[in-house]
């Protein structure tokens, strides 16, 4: 199965991904894991942000997967997964669109939903393009 994340953004110009990191991620929670292991000598803060970008784009793939044929458990527990991760790595506007989604669709409300979810992807997109600017190459 094709990864809808890993790459999506990859082909943009530095200029823009250094434009959008500090939009996106939130500095606090990113200084926050820097402290973790303040000489970087453990290599923990790419390690993190590595396993995050990966489970960023298998979870989207789930979450895309579940649209159609419409699976809302399969979708509720992605969108879950993901605020939590996400939140723990800054991306605090793409935990609130999950959180949003998780809670339409713990309490019925799928008419909420694809207004949601595109902006849920949108945001994924801008976090991953984020992400991948802190990365080393």
């Amino acid at each position: 199965m094709t990864d809808p994340m890993m790459n999506v953004l990859s082909d943009r110009p530095a200029t823009a991904a250094a434009a959008v990191a500090p939009l996106v991620l939130d500095a606090q929670a990113l200084a926050m894991l820097t402290q973790l292991d303040p000489s970087g000598s453990g290599q923990l803060f790419v390690r993190v942000m590595s396993t995050y970008r990966k489970s960023l784009a298998r979870l989207i793939g789930q979450l895309v997967t579940a649209r159609e044929p419409f699976d809302p458990d399969s979708m509720r527990l992605a969108a879950h997964t993901l605020k939590s991760s996400s939140g723990s790595v800054g991306a605090l506007g793409l935990a609130q669109l999950c959180g949003s989604a998780e809670a339409a669709l713990r309490e019925g409300r799928f008419d909420a939903l694809p207004t949601t979810l595109d902006a849920l992807l949108a945001e994924a997109e801008r976090v991953e393009l984020a992400v991948h600017q802190l990365l080393p190459a």
